[in-house]
């Protein structure tokens, strides 16, 4: 008996040193209490990512960090960006101009970089909804430019433009530098081009409808990739040197003026490839030299495809009107260039023995 109540007070000592010991791990370290209060340890928000609210127009920002809107703001004069670095959240907020206004909605000063700027409106301002043509290393995310006097967006070297619709602006849509992205994004209904980019830009996955000028424009090494341009009153794609074209859908564009083409050619050394071409003013348009046009579904164009620059090589492209309501003229290809063989109405009579060739497409008359 003795020994099984030795065994339980043994087990009741080891339970209460247990107990004592955590009671003791409990307790707060000398530096948590001062005069009798405890201190805080945890961090706010704030300390972790520090930023700092926009609350009324005309703001200016001098300090690299993070700024963010809280409410929609209006006022004569926008938001200016004079430092490096810079986040700027709109929050799902606007920034519109007053009616007196005379400035950009937001003005990136010369020779700033790294700055991003999303998720909001900016309308109703004289100048640009996003004015930042002088600095580089620039994103813009999720933005809504429309109802600006003189264009949407318009930002320098090295930008992304991602997710964002220019609309009603009095200017060119989107507007890029060099070596610049825009991808996802939407351009309707503004005064200039839809989207306008220079040197080395890439424009993949975008949109653009009704503009009064070119749907896209594009200078010297500039990729524009999986696009549709339809219903712009200048050419759908226009692009000038050393260009790719290619996997766009290109409709009813030149119409108003009478005078535009799906894709424009300007310049040398492009490639203008399996591109959907319908319903166009005119269809393809080659004017520079030593461009290679390939694979292109060129239908219902009042002109086909037209080459009136040399050295050029136009090969497997289908080029007719199966709705023909007009009398098109498919093929104008001047001499000094190469081009296969335009075989006409081949219903099931393709072979092998001539893969490059081009195919005209015509009624068949009863």
């Amino acid at each position: 008996m003795k020994r099984i109540i030795f065994i339980i007070l043994t087990a009741v000592f080891s339970i209460c040193a247990m107990v004592m010991a955590l009671a003791s791990s409990l307790d707060p370290p000398p530096e948590a209490i001062v005069a009798g209060q405890p201190v805080a340890t945890m961090k706010s928000l704030n300390d972790i990512e520090p930023r700092v609210s926009i609350l009324s127009l005309p703001f200016s920002i001098t300090n690299s960090g993070s700024y963010y809107l809280v409410r929609s703001l209006t006022g004569t004069n926008g938001i200016t960006i004079d430092a490096d670095d810079i986040q700027l959240d709109l929050g799902g907020y606007s920034i519109e101009g007053a009616s007196n206004n005379y400035d950009s909605g937001i003005t990136i000063m010369p020779d700033v970089m790294n700055v991003t700027i999303k998720n909001g409106a900016i309308s109703d301002w004289v100048k640009y909804g996003i004015d930042g043509t002088n600095g580089q290393h620039f994103q813009v995310i999720n933005i809504l430019a429309n109802l600006n006097g003189q264009g949407g967006i318009r930002i320098g070297n090295n930008a992304l433009v991602s997710g964002c619709t220019a609309t009603e602006n009095g200017g060119d849509g989107i507007s890029v530098t060099e070596t610049a992205t825009i991808m996802g994004s939407k351009a309707h209904n503004n005064q200039a081009d839809g989207f306008r980019a220079f040197f080395g830009c890439t424009i993949v996955g975008c949109t653009s409808t009704r503009n009064k000028a070119n749907g896209i424009y594009t200078e010297m090494y500039c990729t524009v990739r999986d696009c549709t341009s339809v219903m712009n009153d200048g050419d759908g794609i226009e692009a000038h040197a050393s260009c790719r074209v290619e996997n766009n859908n290109c409709g009813d564009n030149g119409f108003m003026d009478k005078f535009g083409a799906g894709i424009m050619i300007t310049g040398p050394g492009n490639r203008i490839k399996e591109n959907n071409i319908t319903a166009n003013d005119q269809g393809i348009v080659v004017q520079g030299v030593g461009n290679w046009v390939e694979n292109n579904n060129v239908i219902d164009n009042a002109m086909g495809i037209e080459v009136t620059g040399q050295g050029n090589f136009i090969i497997r492209n289908g080029v007719g009107t199966p709705l023909e309501t007009n009398s098109p003229t498919h093929f104008n290809i001047i001499e000094g260039n190469q081009y296969a063989k335009i075989l006409e109405n081949m219903g099931s009579g393709f072979t092998n023995n001539n893969p490059w060739a081009n195919v005209r497409l015509t009624i068949e008359q009863p």
